[in-house]
């Protein structure tokens, strides 16, 4: 049996309707009354705080040091306490008196003295607080002066409208008082939104192609080119590879969506958030220009066209778009293009952001800055006369950039062996230089990455003229003196390091300047194996510590303390004797502590150091950069001349790891291009090719007779025999030939012209231009007597 569905009576259609009318006259309509013109009102100041935002903030103002927690915190409650705070309590008094005016007849509901006296008390809290702050010292932000007194305001008119509010006026036109009221806090809470939301360091980006179409793609490259060069930190041991800038927080940078309603919930949510002032609008006109605009709440701060010539590209660079893949040459890609844009972003910044300067290391210009971090950065590499002439534009259009001085020394002359003195000697007037701005901003602060850096190629350095200087035959210099420096100069280093690992040391030290833990720790991981190759060198009787310091610092007598960085003091003595060293075990972490480390077992100049050097040695070479500089490293000097041609001995697997094989015959450069035709008439080697005539032989290849009676001449050359006492080597079998090339000797006469009278001087002029060439490759160099030899041999084939 179904249940019957009860039916409204008109009763109860009456009874829920007049409960409406009850609930609506008593809740709704006076909630609409007062929440509409309160909402009128502040939207209408909201608006009014972004008007005044430009005069609030001029494009010059400075801002303040977002990075320091006692600024944030008092920005925080300034901005939510203060300005919020006032607007919503402008908002309420206007809304309440045109409620009143137009719909009460009774007077509004008051706010109790309770919440009154909260709010004043809040408000005298952040005024006491900021101005504490400010006479404390913890933040020196010329902005807080003007929070501070805008606080004493703030309460000031809050404290006389208490009475206007806890007891209203019951006729309408006595309201004026609290209007006016009202239009003070407006005023106030839209001045402080205005300054806080000004002095903001948040950049909006706003990337276009070729097009002028918005593309988020070009806004997501600067912006990821920005975060590495402000965000990233100290990155590089010997050198910057970028800035050492880190105090730029990574959301201060946002990317303006897709989307009309996404680009309207970002504009409604930043009338309430503090917004984003700083705007980067970048296009992509094409593949060799970028044009970058920055404004600051809505006022132009600069504009930029960057192309390759701009920074520093040789005016017939090419460029690739895809910045994905590998460099082709010395051509600019887009992505360097990117990085200077990024520079002049950061420039800009840092001109009104004090707190970003310290990781600049002087540079104040961002076409410098764009060249330095575009010429040491490892992606996309570029060539050496490329960097070079980075660099030098980088160190020329601004004499201040301490990061781009390193970076040119040490391309200019950090690999060059017969540059090692020059190196360290403009080194030292650039480590005065940096010492001298640390002792007059604060001589108790740890020392800057830039610093630490130039003290670790000191040391380097002044290891590696040691080491030159001993091997020299000749009378010079005394090895002894660069050895005290450098042991010196590391003890110093390691003390630094040391306290930078102290795990009770304040954090608010780093933040003053930049976070240099990391490149600490990685510095820390080179030096030991540099302090390991000073003690070793000593050990092997090669150097001993003297008098002879650095001039001006040190004296006779000084005592330098020298550890490894975690700890293991022991004291240098600089009178003649023999030092405790400490003892480091191993703990490679990088290639370049694997080269260093290398260079230490190699000091010891025994068989087992050898084979431990040639362990690390064979891990660092997988960096060409490492391979190329230990072919003239002078550590390695014993250990690339000694041992027989071909066999397993110390020199053959150096050579192995670091040299370039010798190319054959065929592949020589004269014959490289006819190769193929060659080896198809059946022309594998030299004594193939003379088995044929020359005019045969341009007929064959289609060349000229010159060329042809030039590849015998050479192949003559490749059968000569080496030495009287050994007729199975030839030129070519020992590999010669490609060394004779190089001295643009291609045939017996031309030999002969080289070795003239007096015999003995010429031969050792030749002998040392096929040394220098043979550095970089898989062959044993011929003795001064070989050279010699080689006189009685060269008889011209035609």
């Amino acid at each position: 049996m179904a249940l019957a569905t009860p039916r409204a009576t008109p009763n109860d259609v009456q009874s829920a309707s007049s409960d409406w009318d009850a609930f609506d006259a008593r809740w709704v309509a006076p909630g609409a009354r007062i929440l509409g013109p309160f909402a009128v009102a502040l939207v209408l100041i909201l608006l009014l705080a972004r008007v005044l935002t430009r005069i609030a903030v001029r494009p010059d103002t400075p801002g303040p040091s977002w990075n320091s927690l006692p600024t944030r915190t008092v920005f925080f409650w300034c901005y939510w306490l203060l300005g919020v705070g006032s607007v919503l309590y402008a908002s309420w008094l206007a809304s309440a008196g045109v409620a009143h005016a137009a719909f009460w007849a009774h007077p509004p509901p008051a706010l109790t003295d309770r919440s009154i006296a909260a709010y004043v008390a809040g408000l005298f809290a952040t005024a006491l607080f900021t101005l504490g702050c400010q006479w404390r010292g913890k933040t020196r932000d010329a902005v807080l002066d003007g929070v501070a007194a805008t606080a004493v305001v703030a309460v000031t008119l809050l404290a006389t409208s208490i009475p206007l509010v806890a007891t209203p006026p019951s006729d309408a036109r006595q309201w004026a008082p609290t209007l006016a009221h009202a239009l003070a806090f407006a005023l106030l809470g839209g001045w402080i939104i205005a300054r806080i939301r000004g002095v903001q360091i948040g950049t909006m980006i706003i990337g276009a192609g070729p097009d002028r179409a918005p593309n988020n793609a070009v806004g997501q490259l600067i912006r990821s080119r920005l975060s590495g060069l402000a965000s990233g930190g100290p990155r590089g041991v010997q050198v910057p590879t970028q800035t050492d800038v880190s105090a730029l927080q990574k959301d201060a940078i946002a990317l303006l969506p897709d989307g009309a309603l996404a680009k309207t919930a970002t504009l409604l949510v930043q009338l309430f958030l503090p917004a984003t002032p700083w705007l980067l609008t970048i296009s992509q006109i094409d593949d060799l220009a970028l044009e970058v605009s920055l404004t600051r709440n809505g006022s132009l701060i600069a504009a930029q066209l960057i192309q390759p010539a701009t920074i520093g590209f040789p005016a017939t660079a090419g460029t690739r778009a895809d910045v994905s893949a590998p460099a082709a040459g010395d051509g600019a890609i887009i992505g360097d293009l990117y990085t200077a844009a990024a520079a002049f972003v950061l420039i800009e910044l840092s001109t009104r952001y004090r707190y970003l300067q310290p990781g600049l290391n002087g540079a104040t210009r961002w076409r410098s800055v764009a060249a330095q971090v575009i010429a040491t950065s490892a992606k996309p590499a570029k060539s050496h006369d490329l960097k070079v002439r980075l660099l030098t534009r980088a160190v020329a259009n601004d004499g201040q950039n301490a990061s781009a001085r390193l970076a040119y020394l040490f391309e200019l002359h950090g690999r060059d062996i017969d540059g090692s003195e020059g190196f360290v000697e403009r080194l030292e007037e650039l480590r005065t230089q940096l010492d001298a701005e640390v002792v007059r901003a604060d001589a108790g602060r740890p020392r800057s990455a830039i610093l630490l850096r130039v003290y670790l190629n000191l040391v380097v350095g002044w290891a590696n003229v040691a080491a030159v200087r001993a091997d020299r035959t000749v009378d010079g210099p005394d090895p002894d003196q660069a050895w005290a420096i450098a042991a010196a100069d590391c003890g110093k280093l390691q003390s630094w390091l040391r306290t930078i690992k102290s795990p009770g040391l304040p954090a608010r030290l780093f933040t003053r300047i930049l976070d240099v833990q990391q490149l600490g720790s990685d510095i820390g991981d080179v030096l030991d194996p540099v302090s390991v190759y000073l003690r070793n060198s000593q050990q092997a009787g090669d150097l001993r510590p003297t008098d002879g310091l650095r001039a001006g610092t040190t004296s006779a007598g000084d005592h330098h303390a020298l550890a490894d960085t975690d700890g293991n003091p022991v004291e240098i003595v600089a009178t003649g004797k023999r030092l405790p060293w400490p003892t480091v075990e191993p703990r490679p972490n990088g290639l370049t502590a694997y080269y260093e480390w290398a260079c230490a077992q190699a000091a010891l100049r025994t068989g087992s150091g050898a084979d431990c050097a040639l362990a690390y040695l064979e891990m660092a070479a997988t960096d060409e950069s490492y391979r190329v500089w230990a072919r003239r490293d002078p550590s390695f000097n014993w250990m690339r001349q000694s041992g027989p041609p071909g066999s397993q001995t110390i020199a053959a697997k150096f050579r192995a790891i670091v040299c370039d094989p010798i190319p054959g015959f065929l592949a020589l450069e004269p014959l490289a291009d006819h190769a193929k035709a060659l080896a198809a008439i059946g022309i594998n080697g030299p004594a193939d090719l003379l088995r044929r005539s020359p005019h045969w032989l341009a007929r064959q290849v289609c060349v000229s007779s010159g060329v042809s009676q030039f590849w015998c001449g050479l192949a003559d050359l490749a059968l000569m025999r080496a030495a009287r006492d050994d007729a199975t080597i030839t030129i070519e079998s020992a590999r010669w030939l490609y060394l004779l090339l190089g001295t643009s000797i291609t045939s017996r006469s031309a030999l002969l012209e080289r070795l003239v009278a007096p015999i003995d001087d010429s031969a050792a002029k030749l002998q040392h231009d096929l040394a220098s060439i043979a550095l970089d490759y898989d062959v044993v160099t011929p003795t001064v007597q070989q050279v010699r030899s080689w006189a009685g041999f060269a008889r011209p084939f035609f």
